[in-house]
């Protein structure tokens, strides 16, 4: 169903702080519902479309003679060395804040299909409720921003935003000549073929895909990268970070912990290794521990909400918070520095190296003491 531009728009989605110059060309609700943590399952199930298989014979017709005209006349030849309109940029990858940088590796967001259509989307970023891509070629710079959108009682719905950045008069010419055939033929058909993934997908979907071990994190008892939870970000003062990430775990059937119990089992040094670990970080990072209010290691310990634990250490080096979320039977690690100087910027690379290796094990960790019930 096309949305109000207006209904998209009143949320706050991260594309408009990237994208701010570029109009938002189409806005359509998907057909495809879920819970909470259906997003994964949605960017798998557009990723994998191909626009040429569609049951419409019209929409296969028009696709067809788009293709040929691009190859033709040069209109899909990859730009990404063109700047986007009225910029010195070629990517919106530039304009990225810190918190949504990285979020995107070792992903690939589109299916063969595409590929050897030539249409060719680039990820931006990926976090647990919106992700974008962009295109760029000789007619507009492009983005395609997927969302799942909560619609209460724990229900959410995709939507699927397409904003564009014309290539001068050209460009505009050919936005307006494509406009009433997207909107009575490409789109429909492209609803209908997603409404018949979104129901096959049960039968289809791989849980071990690398989308869904980045976007859920990993199997039982394991740990793995995921996004940075946007709600982490909205626990923190509004500063600039220069390094983030985080990591996804499952918890184990049985185990009834509150979030500040997970955060203790993770981060209270236990054993010859973790002390000596423990150590060494404080040592680098030039944290001391509080002085006052509730301590935890070398942290400040905050329970801000039900359901989240903030660890924050302040030291001359680094600015350091951890945020500890537990909801949809997941818990999730997430993990913000900000450096003191530019020095100690470029050596937070080798230590973030580390921390990426230590981080999860920290987690399985916790998992391995056992604990049933509430500390």
């Amino acid at each position: 169903m096309r949305l109000p531009k207006g209904a998209h728009e009143s949320h706050p989605w991260r594309i408009r702080e990237i994208a701010p110059d570029f109009r938002l060309e189409d806005a359509w609700a998907l057909p495809a519902q879920g819970g909470a943590d259906g997003f994964a399952t949605l960017i798998e199930v557009m990723g994998s479309l191909d626009p040429t298989a569609t049951p419409s014979r019209i929409s296969r017709a028009l696709f067809e003679i788009r293709f040929r005209l691009g190859r033709l006349l040069g209109w899909d030849v990859p730009a990404p060395q063109l700047p986007i309109p009225d910029r010195k940029e070629t990517t919106l990858k530039d304009r990225l804040p810190r918190d949504l940088r990285n979020t995107t590796a070792g992903l690939k967001l589109g299916s063969a299909a595409s590929d050897k259509l030539g249409v060719n989307f680039a990820p931006l970023y990926v976090t647990d409720l919106e992700s974008a891509a962009e295109i760029s070629n000789r007619t507009m710079h492009g983005v395609v921003h997927l969302s799942w959108v909560n619609q209460g009682r724990g229900r959410y719905q995709g939507q699927m935003a397409v904003y564009v950045k014309p290539r001068g008069l050209f460009g505009e010419a050919y936005m307006a000549m494509i406009r009433p055939f997207r909107y009575l033929t490409v789109y429909p058909a492209l609803m209908r073929q997603i409404e018949v993934a979104w129901k096959a997908q049960p039968k289809r979907m791989n849980a071990e895909s690398p989308l869904r071990r980045h976007s859920l994190g990993a199997a039982e008892n394991k740990a793995a990268a995921c996004p940075v939870p946007s709600a982490a970000r909205n626990l923190l003062d509004p500063e600039a970070f220069d390094y983030s990430d985080a990591f996804a775990l499952s918890v184990p059937a049985g185990d009834h912990r509150s979030v500040e119990a997970w955060a203790r089992g993770m981060f209270t040094p236990s054993g010859p290794l973790f002390n000596s670990f423990a150590a060494v970080w404080g040592v680098v990072t030039g944290v001391k521990p509080p002085t006052t209010g509730r301590r935890l290691s070398y942290f400040r310990l905050t329970t801000p909400e039900l359901g989240a634990a903030v660890l924050e250490a302040d030291g001359s080096r680094y600015h350091v918070y951890l945020v500890v979320f537990l909801a949809q039977d997941r818990v999730t690690f997430a993990t913000f520095v900000k450096s003191r100087s530019a020095f100690w910027r470029y050596v937070l690379k080798a230590i973030m190296v580390a921390h990426r290796r230590v981080a999860p094990r920290l987690m399985e960790r916790a998992i391995a003491l056992k604990p049933t019930t509430d500390d």
